[in-house]
């Protein structure tokens, strides 16, 4: 077993991998946003590249690289393989392939969801719900401390926002492909506004919404399901 190859895929059940890169526009970031302190993120291809790009020209760069898998089990000859090509590159019709853990239980004082990388869409894109992020990984130096006062955030929002239809998820990341691009590091965490229907939409947390109170705040503010509520003091 070869954890390189099984992380991408290519796990012993598995025939054929086809990683396709394409380079695509860089989603836009909010004006005035504030990288939290973080850990970075290796495994984003983007990462790279847009590093790269910073240091041969000196400006910021306007696309990212992106990167599609897809596995194939059975046979294989040059019709399957002529198959695979066209069904993933030409017609679009192949399933990609994401890496997700199938662990989601939970010690009974964490307070917020454990997501995976193939509930994602059906939870955190729920046109009925504002879902809050944390990407985090059990690794990291910064996840480790910001972890605990996650955890009371999402408790708080179980008790005084119950009957709001509020959400607060993790996302392990050592464990699960992360989709959305603009995860350059860890944690980083995103809220996606009830009625998003696009990953893009999600609006990023800045190093000024860091407390547990400052990120209330801004649950406050962008949360459709809340209607101007004025927040219960913690």
């Amino acid at each position: 077993n070869n954890p390189q190859l099984e992380r991408i895929g290519f796990s012993a059940d598995v025939d054929m991998v086809l990683v396709e890169k394409r380079i695509e526009a860089m989603p836009k970031i909010p004006s005035g946003y504030k990288p939290p302190q973080s850990d970075p993120n290796r495994a984003n291809p983007g990462s790279y590249f847009e590093k790269q790009y910073r240091e041969g020209t000196g400006r910021e760069p306007k696309e990212t690289l992106r990167e599609y898998r897809y596995v194939y089990k059975g046979d294989v000859n040059a019709d399957t393989l002529k198959n695979f090509v066209k069904e993933t590159l030409d017609d679009k019709t192949y399933e990609r392939y994401l890496r997700s853990a199938d662990n989601t239980e939970k010690a009974d004082d964490i307070y917020y969801d454990i997501i995976t990388a193939k509930s994602f869409n059906d939870v955190v894109l729920d046109k009925n719900y504002d879902v809050l992020v944390l990407y985090c990984t059990q690794w990291g130096r910064y996840c480790q401390g910001f972890a605990e006062d996650y955890n009371k955030l999402a408790k708080h929002v179980s008790e005084y926002y119950k009957d709001k239809s509020i959400k607060i998820t993790y996302l392990d990341c050592d464990e699960n492909d992360v989709d959305d691009i603009r995860v350059n590091a860890f944690p980083t965490m995103i809220l996606y506004p009830g009625g998003t229907n696009k990953m893009s939409k999600g609006i990023l947390l800045s190093q000024d919404q860091r407390t547990v109170d400052d990120i209330v705040d801004f649950i406050d503010e962008f949360a459709t399901s809340l209607d101007g509520g004025v927040k219960d003091e913690l």
